[in-house]
């Protein structure tokens, strides 16, 4: 039979695993350079698209996960392409990840029941001004469906 102290840490480490990893994402879509570093092996990116996601992170809460409009974009095309060569429910959604709606002005947000996104919702946070960028940038947060 395991010691108190040991049903202890067993039940504070449960706890903080369900709690799971408090981390801010920030994505964007777009060309970066990179070079690699002979020492570690490893690769070095650059660019503008580095500095938008690195400030569209900034932006994010813990455990959030943000993305630029173009990086939404570029996802929608994907999974619409994908779904186009599969011959999955194309017509259904219209393309544009979920299904058409009349009443439906924001189609950033995703209640798509052809889930071309795989479950994934994004929620527009609004337009907001990033250090470093010229113009203000649409933000979404993405996050699993119910």
């Amino acid at each position: 039979m395991p010691s108190m102290a040991r049903l202890g840490a067993m039940a504070t480490t449960r706890r903080v695993l369900e709690r799971g990893l408090r981390i801010k994402v920030g994505l964007d879509a777009g060309m970066a350079a990179h070079s690699l570093n002979e020492a570690s092996g490893r690769l070095t990116y650059r660019g503008k698209v580095m500095n938008r996601a690195s400030r569209v992170a900034g932006k994010a809460a813990a455990g959030q996960v943000v993305c630029t409009d173009a990086c939404w974009r570029g996802c929608l095309e994907g999974a619409t392409a994908a779904a186009a060569a599969n011959d999955n429910c194309v017509d259904e959604c219209g393309g544009s990840g979920a299904p058409d709606s009349s009443d439906s002005s924001d189609d950033s947000s995703s209640g798509s029941e052809c889930d071309l996104m795989g479950g994934l919702v994004g929620i527009s946070l609004g337009k907001v001004a990033l250090k470093g960028v010229s113009a203000p940038v649409e933000l979404i947060q993405c996050m699993r469906g119910k």
